[in-house]
């Protein structure tokens, strides 16, 4: 399903990958762990298209993300950031509605705002669903984030760090969360 082939990467001339191969299967969970500052973030950022390889390419379902128009690349890749701020006033429900934004052609149908419900609902946040974004701690933008990925709908949902700023209690619900989406 996604193919990472000699991919190099760079920042300017700094070079934070190099000669980098992974296969990741269909249903597969997979983990990285390395030291901070390794390039596990530069990886996932190159799935997504923010970061242009030197080198190599990266494929989904044998078609290279760089020859996808970026509407299709959010039609089959969800992340979820290690870190997320934004100064928009938007209520927690609009955050996750947001994840709907490459199947809306004007305006949210019913359908996607049932969607987005049910996301909030799956990961249990709906008790700041009509909070602002910009007003809730890191471990509820953490799961925000998180049911915004589930309204999405991807084939792919990449999570860099899920459980960064979360309390054991919502740690251990997002880890189950992320069995239940891929089995």
């Amino acid at each position: 399903m996604i193919r990472f082939r000699d991919i190099t990467v760079a920042y300017g001339k700094d070079i934070i990958l190099e000669n980098v191969n992974l296969e990741i299967e269909q249903g597969e969970i997979i983990t990285l762990l390395d030291p901070n500052g390794s390039g596990k973030t530069a990886l996932i950022s190159t799935l997504n298209g923010f970061i242009k390889t030197v080198k190599g390419s990266v494929t989904i379902d044998n078609k290279d993300i760089l020859k996808m128009k970026p509407e299709e690349l959010a039609r089959r890749v969800a992340i979820v950031p290690q870190f997320h701020n934004t100064s928009s006033d938007f209520k927690v429900f609009d955050m996750v509605l947001s994840g709907r934004t490459p199947y809306i052609e004007y305006m949210p149908e019913k359908s996607d705002r049932e969607k987005a419900m049910d996301a909030i609902q799956r990961v249990g946040i709906e008790y700041i669903k009509d909070k602002k974004y910009t007003r809730i701690g890191g471990g509820e933008r953490k799961l925000v984030m998180i049911a915004r990925a589930i309204a999405q709908e991807r084939k792919i949902i990449v999570l860099n760090e899920p459980a960064t700023y979360l309390d054991l209690e919502n740690q251990i619900k997002v880890l189950k969360l992320i069995y239940v989406i891929v089995s």
